[in-house]
């Protein structure tokens, strides 16, 4: 399975040495996953968050992330009440893939379906660094 952000007919090091370290990858895809891959949602997505070398980014996607939750005032009303890390996640993420995509009306079961193909691809956690930050805010406003 290539990055879906690899430029036609080029080779994304990073989806092939995630192929290579992820048996699961080299498994037929479902067709739930082939379906939402080839959303044009899914594609506004992949294309926000390509650097230039046309490879996703999740550096990007979590930088973009971070500044979502830190400028938007429902995150800070989220976090003086104590809510999850989980529940500021989920709120900040659909709020973003919903701004990229100009589709107001995504599910939660949908973002978490994006988020899964786009961890599948990673060698890490997608959202690693956005998880680290919004466990920074909730341990300051304590």
């Amino acid at each position: 399975m290539r990055s879906p952000a690899a430029a036609p007919g080029a080779q994304s090091g990073t989806a092939l040495d995630a192929q290579s370290a992820s048996p699961e990858l080299a498994e037929e895809p479902s067709g739930a996953d082939l379906a939402t891959v080839n959303s044009a949602d899914y594609q506004a997505i992949v294309n926000a968050y390509t650097n230039k070398k046309g490879e996703i980014s999740y550096e990007l996607l979590n930088k973009a992330l971070i500044q979502a939750a830190r400028s938007n005032p429902y995150v800070s009303e989220l976090v003086a009440r104590s809510a999850t890390e989980a529940e500021i996640r989920d709120h900040v993420v659909k709020a973003n893939f919903e701004a990229v995509t100009g589709n107001r009306s995504f599910s939660q079961a949908e973002v978490n379906a994006i988020l899964e193909l786009l961890d599948a691809v990673s060698p890490r956690s997608v959202l690693r660094d956005f998880n680290e930050e919004l466990r920074r805010m909730l341990a300051n406003a304590r």
